[in-house]
């Protein structure tokens, strides 16, 4: 039986929380405080900010 639309969306946004988690766990301790020019935002702090949403 095919999904529901909805389940087709959850299952969507299940696997991308899974992905950012992996690549924020995955990237060098060094490069998660660093940002462009010491002017953008931190790699911390855009996953904090998915994780908020």
């Amino acid at each position: 039986m095919p999904k529901s639309v909805q389940e087709y969306i959850v299952g969507l946004t299940e696997k991308a929380a899974q992905d950012l988690i992996a690549a924020g766990q995955g990237a060098p301790e060094g490069s998660r405080a660093w940002s462009p020019l010491d002017k953008g935002r931190t790699m911390v702090d855009q996953v904090a900010e998915c994780a908020a949403e």
